[in-house]
C-alpha cells in the first residue's frame, strides 16, 4: 500500500494575517499554521499521519487549540500541527552572547526575527530549526555567504533550496524551473522553490 503525505506548505494569508493582527492570540507566533499551511511531510515520523506519529507530539495542546482541532468548521480541524505561544514551540537563539528573553514572549519572538534577519543581512549563515529538522541558511544574494555555505555543506554544484515568500523575489537569484514556475498561480506555494 502506498501512502503519499503533503509537502510543506508556506503560509496562508489568513494565518499571515492572525500573526500580524496584535489582537490575535497567535499574533507573532512563528508557527502559525493551519490545514492550507503549514508543515506536514517534515514532521512526520511514522503513519498514520497523527499528532503522536510527529514531531509535534511532545506540545499538547492548550483547550484553544483543542477546540479548533475538533471542530469540524475549523480551518484547524484536524491540523496535525496546531500550536499556539500557550503551547506550542517557541521560538529561541542559541548563540555566545544571547540575553535571555524578556517577560514578554511576543516582544522576544520579533526581536529575534530582526536579530536573525540583521545576521542574515550581514552575510552569517544561521541554522534555523523547524519542526523537522535543521536549515543551514544564508542570504542568497550574497556570493560570499552562498560561497561559505556550500563549503561548510561540502555541496559545491548541486542546486541549493530557496526560500522566499513570492515567485517574482527569485528572479534576481535564480533560474526557476519553467513547470514549476509555470504552476505557480494554480497552486498554493510550497516552502521552498
Amino acid at each position: 500500500m502506498a501512502s503519499e503525505i503533503c509537502a510543506d506548505a508556506a503560509s496562508c494569508q489568513q494565518c499571515i494575517d492572525e500573526m500580524s493582527n496584535p489582537n490575535d492570540r497567535r499574533h507573532l507566533y512563528p508557527f502559525t499554521n493551519c490545514t492550507h499551511c503549514g508543515p506536514r511531510l517534515s514532521i512526520v515520523e511514522g503513519i498514520p499521519y497523527d499528532r503522536q506519529n510527529t514531531t509535534m507530539r511532545v506540545f499538547e495542546m492548550c483547550a484553544a487549540c483543542r477546540a479548533e482541532y475538533l471542530n469540524p468548521l475549523d480551518r484547524r480541524f484536524h491540523a496535525q500541527p496546531v500550536a499556539c505561544h500557550d503551547c506550542g514551540p517557541q521560538l529561541i537563539i542559541h548563540e555566545y552572547q544571547c540575553k535571555p528573553p524578556s517577560r514578554d514572549q511576543r516582544a522576544w519572538t520579533a526581536q529575534q526575527i530582526e536579530h536573525i534577519a540583521a545576521a542574515l543581512r550581514a552575510g552569517q549563515i544561521v541554522a534555523i530549526k523547524g519542526l523537522g529538522g535543521f536549515h543551514l541558511s544564508c542570504d542568497a544574494s550574497n556570493e560570499e555567504a552562498v560561497s561559505r555555505l556550500r563549503q561548510r555543506k561540502q555541496r559545491y554544484a548541486k542546486p541549493l533550496a530557496l526560500m522566499g515568500q513570492v515567485l517574482p523575489a527569485f528572479a534576481v537569484t535564480a533560474k526557476c524551473q519553467r513547470w514549476r514556475n509555470s504552476n505557480y498561480a494554480q497552486r498554493p506555494p510550497p516552502s521552498y522553490y
